[in-house]
């Protein structure tokens, strides 16, 4: 009997799980990047509503205090779609990082446009909760930006 056909059937079968894998990584990211679309758009909405507020407004005679920068994703860092997030690899400290599908959320959100604080009301609204993710949402941008992640 011929071991060629079990050969040709398992590696017909390997592919097939590779594909599978592939698709179900194109699917999760998919799901993120419309969630992160829908999140923007929100974001854009409530930004034109507050602007037509502000503009009704009379703007207060002192300066406020500069706000802190908006949390921005370090350049260079080398980012691919997981099963259930993103795969970062830094290649100037040659360090590997895994983000679960809510961190790399999170850290498409932080694009240099968005601060903290919307970051926080777009996960809250993007994950439907009810309490305010300001803690654990906190917690992982300082996280990140200790690994390096942020700038």
């Amino acid at each position: 009997m011929s071991v060629l056909p079990w050969l040709v059937l398992l590696l017909g079968a390997l592919l097939a799980v590779v594909c599978w894998l592939f698709y179900v990584c194109l699917m999760q990211n998919g799901r993120n990047l419309l969630r992160i679309q829908d999140l923007e758009r929100q974001l854009a909405s409530r930004s034109s509503a507050e602007e037509d507020r502000r503009a009704r407004a009379p703007t207060p005679d002192p300066a406020p205090p500069p706000a802190p920068a908006n949390p921005k994703r370090a350049d260079g860092l080398d980012i691919s779609p997981a099963e259930d997030g993103y795969m970062i690899y830094q290649p100037e400290l040659d360090r590997m990082h895994f983000l679960n599908s809510a961190a790399a959320l999170i850290l498409e959100l932080c694009n240099g446009n968005n601060s903290e604080r919307e970051i926080i009301g777009l996960i809250g609204e993007g994950y439907g909760l009810e309490e305010n993710p300001a803690e654990a949402v906190g917690e992982t941008l300082a996280k990140m930006k200790a690994e390096g992640l942020l700038r």
